[in-house]
């Protein structure tokens, strides 16, 4: 029993540890991108609320598709 309660602890804290790397990686892109992203919305949008709106929009769709079907899966 104990072997089984080490090997689920172990496996929980594998799981939390990828989603630290995920969580840290989906920064980095995030940090580094959003300037250039923004910039190519408001070339195309009126208003710097709804390119901003938009912006906020991608990263999330961003987020959940890494999150569902991270690329290193295909």
């Amino acid at each position: 029993m104990e072997i089984a309660v080490s090997r689920g602890l172990s496996k929980d804290l594998i799981l939390k540890e990828n989603l630290s790397v995920q969580n840290s990686r989906l920064k980095e892109v995030i940090e580094k991108e959003s300037p250039r992203l923004l910039g190519f919305i408001k070339r195309r949008v009126a208003a710097q609320s709804d390119a901003e709106d938009i912006l906020q929009d991608v990263f999330y769709q961003f987020t959940k598709t890494m999150r569902e079907d991270p690329i290193e899966k295909a």
